[in-house]
């Protein structure tokens, strides 16, 4: 997508957009009963796409990018990166064990 994007080659990087916004609803779709850090690293995976597909929709027709609705899609989809992170670690691997 990105790089039909960069050649400006309109009507197949949108295509590729479509593909890639099916595909992070499919992730969702059969993530859903995965364990939360999963559940909310594919929420932020969907966020970035589909922030990802406004803003090459905005530039491949000429127009400025929503940045009232990108930016706060950028950090939201960071804080569900950012949670997940957290959620997978493993506290016990932290402790400094004792002689």
């Amino acid at each position: 997508m990105d790089a039909l994007w960069m050649c400006k080659l309109a009507w197949p990087a949108y295509a590729f957009a479509a593909l890639t916004v099916v595909t992070g609803v499919w992730f969702l779709v059969l993530g859903w009963r995965q364990k939360r850090g999963t559940r909310l690293a594919d929420l932020g995976l969907n966020c970035w796409i589909v922030m990802n597909t406004v803003w090459l929709v905005a530039d491949l027709t000429g127009r400025a990018t929503p940045l009232a609705f990108t930016v706060p899609l950028a950090f939201l989809g960071a804080a569900f990166i950012a949670t997940a992170a957290w959620k997978a670690q493993d506290i016990r691997r932290l402790r400094v064990r004792g002689r």
